[in-house]
């Protein structure tokens, strides 16, 4: 993207006026100005990790000419929902024009988040201890891989999760004023 300066000569913007563009302008804002489209894109972000989770532990057992593309659409997808939840909930480092009310609910989204994850990595833990104490049969790989990305994604996934679904709707620019 490029600019000009007071001279007329392009100039390239920065990293935070890129992010701003993104976020508080345009059809990006518009977009997921509603708490219910928002809840709708923290719902179908949840479907598409589970069911990646639920792909990983069927990696095994199905041939990977079809298990492999399926689960590369299901990360991609993963990838663009995250993206589009981070933008939806201002959940973007650097974001130069948040409030202060912004920046305390980024603020407890993240403490919650922390809890939410260290409650499921305790969940995980748990159940690993049990199992071993108990001599049950051997976790199987899948199952691990699962669990271990259900919880990466829960970690970097609740504070924007916990945001868009708890806002409120946006007044649109036009009836601020």
């Amino acid at each position: 993207m490029t600019d000009h300066d007071d001279t007329g000569a392009p100039r390239t913007a920065s990293h935070g006026e890129v992010l701003v563009r993104m976020v508080e302008h345009g059809p990006a804002r518009r977009r997921w100005s509603s708490r219910n489209r928002r809840r709708a894109l923290v719902l179908a972000q949840a479907l598409v990790c589970s069911a990646a989770a639920v792909g990983m532990y069927l990696v095994p057992r199905l041939p990977a000419v079809v298990i492999m593309p399926v689960f590369l659409v299901l990360m991609a997808a993963g990838v663009l929902l995250g993206t589009q939840l981070n933008i939806a909930a201002r959940w973007v480092a650097g974001l130069p024009t948040l409030d202060e009310r912004q920046r305390a609910d980024q603020e407890r989204a993240r403490r919650m988040g922390h809890h939410v994850t260290a409650g499921l990595l305790f969940a995980l833990f748990l159940a690993a201890t049990v199992l071993w104490t108990a001599r049950a049969a051997p976790v199987e790989a899948g199952v691990v891989a699962a669990s271990a990305w259900l919880a990466v994604m829960t970690h970097t996934s609740f504070p924007a999760a916990y945001l868009a679904w708890t806002l409120p709707d946006e007044v649109p620019d036009d009836e601020a004023q």
